[in-house]
């Protein structure tokens, strides 16, 4: 997917997916010293295809297209920072990055941050005054100022942050106790630190650059980030669900009477197709006998079919219609939905739920958390009902 550059409060240069995503995920990549967006641009090139990656201009000419992020000077061995420039170039950043968001419509979520030498510094000062803003960072061959090194404020903000440090063991521009007391630092923070030393000087080889693409994919895949093919870039919806059967008539009977289904069509003893009356079926029943075996419980495959009612009063009926055919349930609520949770004849999870997030005192996301359910508050639904 091609997209222009937008003009921003800094100049950049973009590399866009090269898969579809309605959201990207955002890859801020920060040139070092002596160096330019468009070096960056480079190395951005072989980074992982969902990523809009923006690379972007130091805000201190140096000569022939190059820039820096800050000035350095050489003051008895050691590289001291011109600290008024760095914060001047970190709020410049600050400002820029939602910016990029915003114009190049980018997840909020998934922004992560690659910074080389004085783009490490700067990663590194993002990553402590603007840890909200990002999911995740790699600080190449950087450093940490000592009057930074304080346990932040905010420590909840840190924990589990996922961080990647490499670092040369002969780099002659920051040392390599640099990156280790990042290392330390950050991992006394309680960030899910992975660091890397390499036997190179100041520069990146191809293993950094290889060991740094791996990390970032791995990223977005926990994440769960997944791009639609350009042959699927069209809107799907659930067609039927086929489920496997050792009785046909016995499952025929269950989800007609219990759930509420029409037998549309029957070939013989092996298929029946059922359906709710909008298509010639919903679900597809299929023989395979008495002697097949149960999936074991903890195997993969589908946890449950999920039938959906569209309010409360609804819910409460099918829980009474279930109650009183017999069929063990187990009520849950989601916080944003409530769950009736059963099984078919053979074993199959069933679930009927109602969406309740627009309720009074729901969620709007799960987050793992289920509450109980009681059936007096479901039967006292109908008593309202009936009164």
């Amino acid at each position: 997917m091609q997209m222009d550059v937008i003009e921003l409060s800094l100049p950049h240069v973009i590399r866009t997916p090269r898969v579809s995503l309605r959201k990207p995920p955002l890859l801020v990549m920060l040139h070092g010293q002596n160096s330019s967006e468009k070096e960056m641009l480079g190395i951005a090139s072989s980074f992982d295809e969902r990523f809009l990656i923006i690379c972007v201009r130091g805000l201190i000419d140096q000569y022939l297209g190059r820039n820096n992020w800050f000035q350095t000077e050489l003051v008895s061995g050691s590289w001291l920072i011109n600290t008024i420039q760095l914060e001047h170039s970190r709020q410049a950043l600050a400002k820029f990055i939602p910016e990029s968001i915003n114009a190049y419509n980018t997840n909020p979520a998934q922004t992560y941050l690659v910074g080389f030498s004085q783009g490490a510094v700067m990663t590194v000062q993002l990553l402590i005054t603007n840890i909200n803003a990002l999911a995740g960072v790699a600080i190449l061959s950087g450093q940490l100022l000592p009057e930074m090194r304080v346990t932040p404020t905010r420590l909840d903000a840190f924990r589990s942050f996922p961080v990647m440090i490499t670092h040369g063991l002969q780099d002659e521009m920051y040392p390599v106790v640099c990156g280790r007391i990042i290392r330390d630092t950050m991992t006394s923070w309680g960030m899910k630190v992975s660091y890397h030393e390499y036997s190179s000087g100041h520069f990146l080889t191809s293993q950094i650059l290889e060991d740094v693409r791996g990390w970032l994919s791995a990223q977005l895949d926990e994440k769960g980030v997944i791009a639609t093919p350009a042959s699927m870039n069209f809107q799907l919806k659930l067609g039927h669900i086929h489920i496997k059967v050792r009785n046909l008539d016995r499952s025929i009977a269950f989800y007609t009477r219990i759930l509420g289904l029409n037998l549309i069509e029957r070939t013989g003893n092996s298929y029946a197709f059922l359906s709710y009356g909008q298509t010639h079926h919903d679900v597809t029943l299929q023989n395979v006998w008495s002697n097949a075996p149960i999936p074991p419980a903890q195997s993969t495959g589908l946890a449950n079919i999920a039938f959906h009612v569209s309010d409360q009063h609804s819910f409460a009926h099918a829980y009474q219609v279930l109650t009183s055919a017999a069929i063990p349930v187990s009520l849950v609520d989601h916080q944003i939905g409530w769950g009736i949770n059963f099984t078919d004849p053979d074993g199959n999870g069933i679930e009927i739920y109602c969406d309740m997030r627009l309720a009074p005192g729901h969620a709007t996301l799960w987050q793992g958390r289920d509450l109980p359910l009681s059936p007096g508050k479901i039967l006292g639904l109908l008593q309202k009902e009936n009164s």
